[in-house]
């Protein structure tokens, strides 16, 4: 039986936010600035996947 796709959206916010917060911490000093950076850097990732997502289905849709 495969995954559902709504398994995959569920499973991207812990990977991701972790993903970020490990990439950061590897650069950054204190856990404060380590939070704060590392959900920057997981809003960003969300909302260039989310863009990517918007112009792949408008450009299927209408082209």
């Amino acid at each position: 039986m495969a995954p559902k796709p709504l398994t995959y959206i569920l499973l991207y916010f812990p990977i991701a936010l972790v993903a970020s917060l490990v990439l950061t911490a590897a650069k950054e000093d204190g856990a404060a600035n380590v939070m704060r950076k590392g959900l920057k850097t997981f809003g960003l990732l969300s909302l260039a996947i989310l863009g990517g997502g918007v112009l792949v289905w408008a450009v299927g849709r209408f082209v």
